[in-house]
This record gives structure tokens, sequence and C-alpha cells, in this order.
């Protein structure tokens, strides 16, 4: 059975980009935090019904109380403050089932870096995710380097999506046996390895967000009456056309300017001076 992709994005919460625990924990628990070093409030709800179950591992107070403790755990301006994960599960599991396979990859966090960890269950119509926020530093209040250090964090980060999809492999065998199962892998990995409908994918061209705006745009375009199409292309020529006569405008203003710096800084001619050639007689 072809397995689908196991998405797995992990970024660190830094305050050098302006990143704050308080806010995102606020987010994920569609919820309001106050933050105690900076006095910001951050303010979210769940007016469309989306979160789901929130669960905690190492820590025994609230959501809101973990955030505080990552933020005044750290001192200096650009500190890492805690890592930020955001991981897709089939939309096929139930609430509990999904809930059960986040409570699972947390205790994993807990068992391999000794970190607390908050999560948030996200369900969308056909989007299910779940976000995570973990400590960057242990039980112990050691800094956990391994995902930072550039020799170890490729391979680290492997194994956690591997892990997730293990874990999410593991429970779609024990409750929802003909979904299909999910593979940590890129598709270029997958059909490197002999997979034949990942180099079916592979092969077909990726277009980008914005390639998608604009067919999207265009097919749009195409509906319309053929004078409607023919007003927006001679719109579309008379911007050009004026953004060019913009652009010579500008381009002969600075040639003046310059033109003025010239003769201001070139040295004046001196008048001939006159002989006085005595009176003639």
């Amino acid at each position: 059975m072809p397995q689908v992709a196991a998405h797995h994005e992990i970024e660190t919460i830094k305050r050098s980009r302006a990143h704050s625990a308080t806010a995102r924990v606020a987010y994920i628990c569609r919820t309001t935090v106050l933050d105690d070093r900076t006095g910001e409030t951050h303010r979210y709800n769940n007016a469309d019904g989306e979160l789901g179950a929130v669960q905690m591992v190492g820590y025994d107070g609230s959501p809101a109380d973990f955030a505080n403790g990552l933020e005044a755990a750290e001192k200096r301006k650009d500190a890492q403050v805690g890592r930020s994960s955001i991981l897709a599960l089939p939309n096929e599991l139930s609430d509990t089932a999904a809930a059960r396979v986040v409570l699972a990859y947390q205790v994993q966090l807990r068992e391999r870096y000794g970190c607390a960890s908050v999560s948030a269950l996200h369900r969308k119509p056909g989007n299910t995710h779940a976000h995570i926020v973990e400590d960057s530093r242990d039980a112990d209040g050691n800094k956990i380097t391994v995902l930072s250090n550039k020799r170890t964090s490729s391979a680290e980060i492997e194994h956690r999506r591997k892990t997730w999809a293990d874990l999410v492999n593991a429970e779609i065998e024990r409750s929802a046996p003909k979904v299909q199962k999910v593979d940590h892998r890129s598709l270029e990995r997958r059909a490197a390895s002999g997979d034949l409908e990942a180099a079916q994918r592979v092969s077909v061209p990726h277009l980008g967000a914005a390639q998608h705006a604009a067919m999207k745009a265009k097919k749009k375009t195409a509906r319309l009456p053929s004078w409607v199409r023919q007003r927006i292309s001679e719109a579309r020529e008379l911007a050009k056309a004026f953004t060019e006569l913009r652009a010579a405008e500008k381009a002969y203003q600075r040639l003046a300017r310059v033109k003025e710096a010239i003769e201001r800084s070139a040295p004046k001619a001196k008048p001939p001076k006159r002989r006085d050639r005595g009176h003639e007689i």
C-alpha cells in the first residue's frame, strides 16, 4: 500500500526573531497568556472550534505557567527559549486516537531529552495536526544542545521524524487498519529506494504558491467575456507605460541634479583684465 508523507516541522523559538513562548502557547492552546517578562498579553480564542486535546508532560502547572517558566529561564536578549513542532495526523484517526499518538510522542521527548512539553490538537476540515512546544532545557536546567549543534542536529531531526512516523503507524494498526500508513522520508529518498509510487510523484514538476496563484488568476480571466479581457489587457499596458514614464522622469530628475551639482562645483571663470592704454593725443 502506498504511504503518505509524515509532515514534521521543527522550529526554534528565538527572541532574536521576536518570538516568545508565551505567544506560541497562547496560540496553540487558544487561550490568554500574560507574559510576566514583558507585560504583554497574548489572547486567542477557539471561536472556530478546531481545538482538541491539550496535554502536558513533565510539568504540573498550566500551559500559561509553563510558557512563562520558559521565558524566565532565559536572560539573554537573543535567547532560544524553546522549540515548537507541527506534526500532521491522518484525518481518519479519532480525537482519542490522535491525542494518544501526541501524548506518546511527548513521552518520547521526555525520555530522550528530559524536557517538559505542552501539546494541542487542532482539527480542521481535511487538516488534522498537533502543535507541541517543548523546553530547551532538561529537568536539571541544562541546555539541550543536540538539536542546535550542526554536527548532530540533522541526525537528531531524522530520528524524531522516524519516531513520529512509527507512533502514527502503530496507532493506525491499532485503531484504523484501513488507513494509509505514513513515511517520514522525502519523496526523493523513497523513490531512490525503489518506491514506484513516490518516483511517479517526483517526476511531476512542483509548482509553488506563486505559480498556483498565477494559474488560478489566469483561469478566472479566461472565463470573462472577450471585451472585458480586452479592457484588462489595455489597462495592464497603460499601467506598464505609466511605470516606464515614471522611471524615465526619475532618471531625468537625477541627471538634472547631477548637472546642477557639477555646475556648482566648477570654478567660475574670471573676467579678463582691462589694460589701461592711457590717454590718446
